[in-house]
């Protein structure tokens, strides 16, 4: 696995066009290219010319071979001309989701949803993978049991 976490700076003037750019070059990347797993693109909020990059390759490899393709060749002349030194050396990584489109976010959390409220037809409840396991105290290499509340039950009529 690999993963590459660029920033990228573009003159403010060009923002919207490289965004048009470099969606449309890694939504054809993620088709053409095996070796790439994911690729999100994110707009800073307070740097709306800074553009976070976060993608995963399967290895060394496949980042390789995507630097040798001509759509990257040609992202790389348009950043080349747009490009500017850093804006700010402080500021949160976080923004507008550029990619995956809008909804992808949404559907994977409607479906991890669904996947941890489903429980499997006719098989008992499994455990909770995080749930601790009750524990015991021990004193002086004897267990002691924790005595269990009085309850005082009352029947109903």
């Amino acid at each position: 696995m690999h993963i590459m976490m660029p920033d990228l700076w573009v003159q403010p003037e060009h923002a919207e066009e490289f965004i048009e750019a470099i969606v449309s070059e890694v939504e054809h990347s993620l088709t053409v290219e095996p070796g790439i797993i994911a690729f999100d693109l994110t707009q800073n909020h307070d740097f709306p010319n800074l553009i976070h990059v976060h993608a995963v390759y399967v290895d060394e490899a496949a980042l390789q071979f995507h630097m040798t393709q001509q759509h990257f060749k040609d992202l790389i002349k348009l950043l080349d001309a747009w490009r500017i030194p850093p804006q700010s050396t402080t500021y949160r990584r976080s923004g507008r989701v550029l990619h995956p489109r809008p909804g992808y976010w949404e559907k994977l959390a409607t479906d991890k949803a669904k996947r941890m409220s489903a429980k499997p037809a006719g098989k008992k409840a499994v455990k909770k993978k995080y749930a601790k396991p009750a524990t015991k105290r021990t004193v002086s290499k004897r267990t002691v049991k924790k005595a269990a509340p009085k309850r005082t039950v009352t029947k109903r009529r």
